[in-house]
């Protein structure tokens, strides 16, 4: 749900700042057997260095456990959960395996608790200290998941490394591939369509990609036995020329509405190599048509979109160096894959749907043709910035039904605010 914020004139000055939230893509877990089914014995790794590395160097490291079935309403709900947050006992215990691993082993079935009519999807976990106030997830600060398959699963595959699915290269860079088949076949890794690698009768493959060429490279993985097939990949993009070359007079950072049919973008973005453009007109896929213009000072990354279809949603994001995946901070619209399933219709009707499937994070929503907003006061006059101490609260807070649409709001006073001079800068949430 939207904030709202109520500014105040005052005699003092304000500093916005602008966070930027990095979002990449995949988290830090492994397990053994690659292709677990739910009535396993499995072994998950954990490797405190990687997602957020909130937990490199702590000792010792325990885990908090649950699983996503097929009753899960969405992946922030958890079932059957093992532990309790921060409780240091048997369940939550992990093994040292080495310098920042971490393992632990049980039956997935037999440990969960899982009834017989219900199925699981997937592991969920995130890991902690032992007061539980620092906590390893995922690189985007999400859950940590792991595919649970079904018994007697077609034919599947799983690339182990790289753990991105999609990452920026360069020219002379090695990329180490290391991908499983869930069974024997023929195995065969492919950059653009181009074999690069193969192995007969086996379950592993590995080979180092050798990067020699600019461009977006879809790599995928391939495994045949004589009656089924399955494919896996990633991408890795190598920059091409960057167009260096300030925006036209008048462009404001975030999203610039040209026409019914097209939009500018803009990102303050300062010392990033390269920045794409992601979204519902390229299939959410890096393109060098979709890559970003850079101003000289290297601080603006712009570009013109056309071809909008006028007054319909869009969905996009920023691709920042290859691995950092970010809404618009300016934008008016984002949607959230953890917090949208809870927004019901009447708080907000005709929601646009998260891209499952297609990215990760936050993602910015833009609309060309829309109806003005009719003001009613005809004779406001901004303030200055300089006299401004910005209040900042949710309305849901204030209202029974959490639902902005529902008359009654809980009384606040604003009064001994507004009658208070600050001597100094200030910002309160209420």
């Amino acid at each position: 749900m939207n904030n709202l914020r109520i500014y105040f004139i005052a005699s003092s000055s304000l500093m916005l700042l602008t966070f930027f939230i990095a979002l990449p893509a995949f988290a830090q877990l492994t397990c053994l057997p690659v292709f677990p089914n739910a009535d396993d014995d499995v072994t998950i790794t954990f490797d405190a260095t990687q997602g957020n590395g909130a937990l490199a160097g702590v000792n010792p490291v325990w885990a908090h456990l649950g699983v996503i079935t097929n009753l899960s309403t969405g992946p922030s709900d958890w079932k059957h959960v093992a532990t309790t947050w921060p409780v240091n006992n048997a369940a939550a215990q992990m093994t040292n395996a080495g310098p920042n691993l971490w393992t632990k082993s049980f039956n997935i079935n037999t440990f969960f608790n899982i009834p017989g009519n219900e199925t699981v999807l997937k592991l969920a976990c995130v890991f902690r200290d032992a007061s539980g106030n620092t906590v390893g997830r995922a690189a985007d600060g999400g859950d940590i998941f792991y595919e649970v398959y079904p018994n007697n699963t077609p034919l599947q595959t799983l690339l182990l490394a790289p753990t991105s699915s999609l990452f920026l290269g360069n020219i002379g860079q090695q990329i180490q591939v290391k991908a499983a088949s869930s069974g024997p076949a023929t195995l065969k890794l492919f950059d653009n369509g181009v074999q690069i690698s193969t192995a007969p009768n086996a379950e592993l493959l590995q080979h180092t990609l050798n990067v020699s060429s600019i461009g977006i490279h879809k790599v995928e993985f391939v495994a045949t036995n004589a009656t089924e097939s399955d494919t896996s990949a990633f991408s890795y993009v190598v920059a091409g020329n960057i167009v260096s070359q300030d925006a036209p007079a008048g462009t404001e950072w975030g999203i610039n509405y040209l026409s019914n049919s097209s939009v500018r973008l803009a990102l303050y973005a300062p010392n990033k190599q390269v920045v794409y453009v992601l979204g519902d007109f390229n299939d959410w896929q890096p393109s060098t048509t979709h890559q970003m213009n850079r101003s000289l000072d290297g601080t603006l990354w712009w570009l013109d979109i056309t071809g909008i279809q006028p007054g319909q949603p869009v969905r996009f994001q920023y691709l920042v160096d290859g691995n950092l995946r970010i809404a618009d901070p300016l934008s008016t619209l984002v949607l959230d894959p953890w917090n949208d399933g809870f927004i019901p219709d009447f708080t907000f009707p005709n929601l646009p749907p998260y891209p499952v499937g297609k990215t990760n994070g936050m993602v910015s929503v833009l609309q060309t043709a829309q109806q003005p907003f009719d003001w009613q006061a005809s004779n406001y006059e901004r303030p200055k910035k300089t006299d401004l101490v910005v209040y900042e609260l949710l309305m849901r807070d204030f209202i029974a039904r959490h639902a902005p649409k529902q008359p009654t709001i809980s009384a606040f006073s604003t009064t001994s605010i507004m009658n208070r001079r600050p001597q100094k800068p200030m910002s309160k949430t209420v």
